[in-house]
């Protein structure tokens, strides 16, 4: 329907309301927002079906829940159930269509353009993202001597952030969505007298907000070869930053925007065994950071996971344990899916049912805001051998990133010859018995819009993988084939309609920390 629409050939000029709902029934998500931007008229029209039958058509267990609520706080007045019923649709059509997107394998666009690279980064500093850093809408990373950040919508070229030397110093970057970039400066010659540093850059204005010494010893360690890894910090919050102490057991906690340390919390289980501490991560419940750490099974000290604890960062205890009963490495991801606090442990079983079979299970896991804890929701066996469109043996030289709340994955193989999304049952679907389900496969490809020419190459020395996949945005890194390339092309691809990136400010119940790629 065109803008320039006349009063002869506008259907809604012709029929009533009750007419034009019956033309609105058989609209699909899409058309009715597009059919919105045709003029006022269409769009108050549409609108205020959506409050009511539409709500019901297209989302009948949230239209519940606002009539529900709508009785229960005996509402009379009528301006904000609407506004509560529109808001309710808009939002939870974004999360359906977004969903559709991935498992269709259908982008909108690419994001980010060229750089090129010619320089080779500290190996410390390769393997986080391959060399990118990203969070909320910005990423970060660093070219020939220079450290780069840009908004991933932008138009403008990337900017570049004076951090006071050459980006070979630099063993560590992270980026916080709210905009700032923390970065770790250090010298790698043992006989250097040049100070080691921590600053948090403002990417607003590229200044710096603070700046600390790193203790002597502790860069004595980094300079070695030996495992220690406290330069970085353990994990980001929005207000706090927390680090180990020297002293293995203390945690220390800095605020977020000055570097002041607040309080040191003495933590004995951190004296227990072995961590995991590169997956450990800040999650937001009852308004307080809760930690979670990841602690190794017993006579596993650097492969599988034991147990996932949730820590008090006030008083150091320990919320919750949650028991992983698995002899193979896990991954933990958590939901997109608006208002859905939860997460799940994903596996991925090699000889699943004999030498040449792959499964992927899925443990997952709902927060109940009642008693502040997290209630096993369901168990799933997926078995992915046989797939129609992928090699046999595909799942040996390939790279996986799943959601398996939205239910899919996106595989790619490591020479880089083929990329694809893999439809699963949504975490909602499952029950408590692991059963096996048939999936779908999709080939990633644009949608109706022509994507922008959107490749940065970033040091790191892999040859192809996935590094981040959460939201609507996949992060793809291609390594060019050879042995002597310094550098990785990354693709970036975005699913969905246009959304403001809303899990942020750490307000309410959130497990998405400021540092995260969804």
């Amino acid at each position: 329907m065109s803008k320039a629409s006349t009063c002869t050939t506008d259907p809604l000029n012709i029929l009533n309301y009750d007419c034009a709902c019956l033309v609105l029934e058989n609209l699909d998500l899409q058309s009715l927002g597009n059919a919105e931007e045709v003029n006022e008229v269409w769009k108050e029209t549409i609108q205020s079906w959506m409050t009511g039958s539409g709500l019901l058509q297209h989302f009948p267990d949230e239209w519940k829940k606002v009539t529900t609520m709508q009785r229960d706080n005996n509402e009379t007045a009528e301006l904000p159930r609407y506004n509560r019923a529109l808001k309710v649709f808009k939002n939870s059509a974004i999360d359906q269509l977004t969903t559709e997107a991935w498992k269709s394998g259908h982008a909108n666009s690419l994001v980010l353009r060229n750089a090129d690279v010619t320089h080779r980064m500290c190996p410390r500093w390769v393997g986080y993202l391959g060399g990118l850093s990203g969070a909320g809408e910005f990423l970060a990373w660093c070219e020939t001597g220079r450290v780069l950040y840009k908004h991933v919508d932008s138009v403008h070229p990337a900017h570049e952030l004076n951090v006071g030397v050459s980006s070979d110093q630099v063993a560590h970057m992270e980026l916080h969505a709210g905009g700032y970039l923390l970065v770790v400066v250090l010298d790698a010659d043992r006989s250097s007298n040049h100070q080691h540093t921590e600053r948090l850059f403002d990417l607003k204005t590229g200044k710096a907000l603070w700046s600390r010494d790193l203790p002597p010893d502790l860069c004595a360690d980094l300079t070695g070869d030996g495992e220690e890894v406290d330069f970085k910090p353990l994990a980001m919050g929005w207000d706090r930053i927390y680090y180990f102490a020297r002293e293995r057991a203390k945690l220390l906690v800095r605020d977020f925007r000055t570097g002041r340390l607040l309080h040191t919390l003495h933590i004995g289980l951190f004296a227990q065994g072995f961590w995991a501490w590169e997956k450990s991560r800040v999650w937001r419940l009852r308004d307080r950071d809760v930690l979670v750490m990841f602690q190794h099974a017993p006579g596993s000290r650097y492969t599988n996971i034991g147990a996932v604890h949730l820590i008090d960062t006030v008083s150091g205890e320990t919320l919750q344990r949650i028991p992983v009963d698995s002899s193979e490495e896990c991954t933990l991801v958590t939901s997109t899916r608006r208002d859905e606090v939860a997460f799940a442990l994903v596996w991925e079983l090699m000889g699943y049912t004999d030498r040449d079979s792959f499964a992927v299970r899925t443990q997952t896991f709902d927060y109940d805001r009642g008693t502040g804890k997290f209630v096993e929701r369901g168990v799933q066996d997926i078995d992915l051998t046989h797939l129609k469109g992928l090699p046999v043996g595909w799942f040996y030289a390939g790279v996986m990133q799943y959601d398996p709340f939205r239910g899919f994955m996106v595989a790619a193989d490591m020479e880089g010859q083929w990329t694809r999304v893999i439809s699963l049952p949504g975490a909602q679907d499952q029950s408590s018995s692991r059963g096996q389900v048939e999936p779908a496969v999709s080939s990633i490809v644009m949608g109706r819009r022509r994507a922008k020419a959107a490749t940065v190459n970033v040091p790191g020395l892999v040859r192809s993988a996935i590094i981040g996949c959460g939201g609507k945005r996949l992060y793809f890194l291609r390594q060019p084939r050879g042995v002597f390339h310094d550098s990785v092309q990354v693709n970036i691809f975005e699913f969905g309609p246009k959304d403001e990136w809303r899990l942020q400010a750490g307000q309410g119940d959130s497990l998405h920390g400021p540092s995260s790629l969804a």
